[in-house]
């Protein structure tokens, strides 16, 4: 079954129609999208995703001192809800609480810049679409104000 969108002047309407009907000319069909989140396997998929990428950084001279004496796992588990916001999934975090969150680590750019490296191979790692690796980093590196604190 397919959705249908019937458009007047005066309002839209949904009607449900069969594929092997013939709908008429003003009717147009409306795909129904899903989320990268949905698309390359939800939480279950991105945790994973997100523990080699915390393998990857505590490996990294550069970024594990940021990380001493952490609790991996609560850092796993709300970066986990952070991809998957990013990724149109149920989470969200306003940019205020992201800023928050590392405003006493002083991050770099360059720090920064190795972090969304890592985070680009961890989802190659796993297969995902390039174009929707892109997505997802174009997210983060929107979000270099918020997360960089310390000046060169």
């Amino acid at each position: 079954m397919f959705i249908y969108i019937v458009q007047t002047p005066a309002f839209i309407r949904f009607l449900p129609c069969l594929a092997l009907f013939t709908c008429h000319p003003r009717i147009r069909e409306k795909k129904l999208s899903q989320t990268l989140f949905e698309k390359n396997g939800g939480f279950a998929t991105v945790s994973r995703i997100v523990s080699a990428f915390y393998d990857y950084i505590l490996e990294s001279e550069r970024l594990s001192p940021y990380f001493q004496g952490m609790d991996m796992r609560r850092l796993v588990d709300h970066q986990t809800k952070f991809i998957s916001a990013l990724m149109g999934g149920p989470a969200s975090f306003s940019n205020e609480a992201l800023q928050r969150a590392h405003a006493r680590l002083g991050i770099d750019d360059e720090s920064f810049d190795e972090v969304v490296s890592l985070l680009k191979m961890a989802f190659e790692d796993f297969d995902v679409d390039q174009g929707d690796i892109s997505i997802v980093i174009r997210e983060v590196v929107g979000r270099r104000q918020f997360i960089v604190t310390k000046a060169k």
